[in-house]
């Protein structure tokens, strides 16, 4: 009864990737949800239930990283020049930073320091 609950639940849970690929990728992470669960579950009376109350929301979880990672991927390979316009004025602004961190840096190490003498 569980399993049939968790096919209908991960069945509409497609990847944006060619059917071959999403296959293995979903029994991939079907496996690794079915392991933590199963370390997870006790056993006895309420074993089962808790063995699908964690691989359930596991199965989601780990589907909705890898979702996001394989989207931002295609996003990345698809604007890689947006991507590299962003990488390059971001770098240039660190660089402004950081140069201008160093100046007041130094500029604070050259004051003359107060060697016990009064200055009034």
């Amino acid at each position: 009864m569980y399993k049939f609950i968790f096919t209908l639940l991960t069945d509409p849970l497609g990847l944006p990737i060619s059917p071959i690929w999403e296959y293995v990728t979903l029994a991939i992470l079907n496996e690794i949800a079915f392991k933590i669960a199963w370390n997870s579950s006790p056993g006895g009376t309420w074993g089962s239930e808790i063995h699908w109350a964690v691989r359930i929301p596991t199965f989601c979880v780990m589907w909705a990283i890898t979702y996001g990672i394989i989207w931002t991927i295609k996003w990345v390979t698809a604007n890689w020049i947006l991507v590299l316009s962003i990488l390059g004025v971001a770098v240039f602004v660190v660089g402004i930073i950081v140069t201008i961190l160093n100046a007041q840096k130094r500029r604070r190490t050259k004051t003359p320091v107060n060697m016990g003498y009064c200055n009034k």
